[in-house]
């Protein structure tokens, strides 16, 4: 269309000689529209440019409250996992699913995930959203960086969790993880341990921040000598026993009396090479939730969660869509929790 008001049902309703209320129920997903009638409106809808508007949806869903009502729209959760089932043993990451969910639902929209597997290309995925008339995209956590090729970002507004996509320019939703590590050594230091290490693994860049809060909380306490963290190599990341002997030989060189890590099986590596915790050494994880340990953090993923989805919803209703010169990144801050794995020693 030609003039620069944005396009309506009702043109689409014109377009096509037909009445608004059919190209309403169509759009919305309702009952009563013939498939290929549907499939005609939306092809109409895509030749027009036609865009959803949350704010009339919304109002419309406020006026019919005690009908049953569709949502105002639907925001995809795309996960392009090589195994995407790998993403769902992440607790973190499930509550950062349910607390979007549970938000976005709050202000009509309903979260569903889109899997990139088999013949579910990202081509594929591109046209099944604009079909659905999808106007926002979460981006979880992934294990590597993805090659989007030419999606259209532009035509979606879009918010990523965590740190790992860096090649993916969008708001970041996030833990804190700079605070939360700093806070971890700072809680350890006080319940009596002086010689506090971390170990992780170098692929894991979900973690770097981990990493660096807990040098940067080394360097402030001048008090105590900073011990080296433990980096597991990139090719030894998915083998347990490679990783038993740089274990053993840091813990006899560096002699920690704590240590804080974001790898689940290091309290059962600690004792198959004879450690026992927490009486030789205490054990704290940079996730309560996904680390196996009852003392660390907690990293608040359900909040985490609903921040995601507050923030995605103002930049659909603000309109700003694609990749940004000047991302925003907002954390969330994580708290302490106590635990038998790391008591006090004073």
């Amino acid at each position: 269309m030609s003039s620069d008001l944005p396009v309506t049902m009702q043109d689409i309703a014109r377009a096509l000689h037909i009445n608004h209320s059919t190209v309403s129920r169509a759009l919305s997903g309702r009952a009563g529209v013939s498939e290929p009638l549907k499939k005609k409106i939306e092809e109409m809808a895509r030749q027009l440019g036609y865009r959803h508007d949350p704010m009339l949806a919304g109002l419309a869903h406020y006026r019919h409250r005690k009908k049953i009502s569709p949502v105002v729209g639907e925001i995809a959760w795309l996960n392009l996992w090589p195994k995407p089932q790998n993403l769902w043993c992440f607790q973190e990451f499930k509550h950062y699913f349910e607390g979007a969910s549970k938000t976005a639902e709050k202000h009509g929209y309903h979260l569903e995930e889109y899997i990139g597997e088999g013949a579910m290309t990202l081509e594929r995925i591109e046209k099944i959203l604009f079909t659905r008339n999808v106007q926002g995209i979460m981006v979880p956590p992934h294990p590597s960086l993805i090659d989007w090729g030419s999606f259209p970002w532009e035509k979606f507004s879009v918010i990523r969790f965590g740190y790992s996509l860096t090649n993916l320019s969008v708001d970041t939703v996030g833990s804190d993880q700079i605070g939360a590590s700093m806070l971890a050594y700072r809680k350890i230091r006080e319940k009596g341990y002086r010689r506090i290490g971390f170990v992780v693994n170098e692929n894991a860049e979900r973690n770097t921040l981990f990493r660096a809060g807990v040098l940067l909380a080394q360097a402030i306490d001048s008090s105590q000598p900073a011990i080296a963290p433990l980096v597991f190599p990139i090719q030894s990341d998915v083998k347990h026993k490679d990783k038993l002997k740089p274990l053993q030989t840091w813990l006899k060189r560096e002699r920690p009396d704590a240590i804080l890590t974001p790898i689940a099986s290091l309290a059962e590596m600690l004792r198959e090479l004879g450690y026992r915790t927490p009486s030789d050494v205490g054990l704290a994880v940079t996730s309560i939730l996904d680390g196996k340990g009852d003392a660390g953090i907690d990293q608040h993923s359900l909040e985490i969660g609903r921040t995601a989805a507050e923030v995605l919803i103002s930049l659909i209703d603000h309109n700003r869509r694609g990749m940004s010169t000047l991302p925003r990144l907002h954390l969330v801050p994580g708290t302490w929790v106590d635990g038998s794995m790391l008591p006090s020693k004073l």
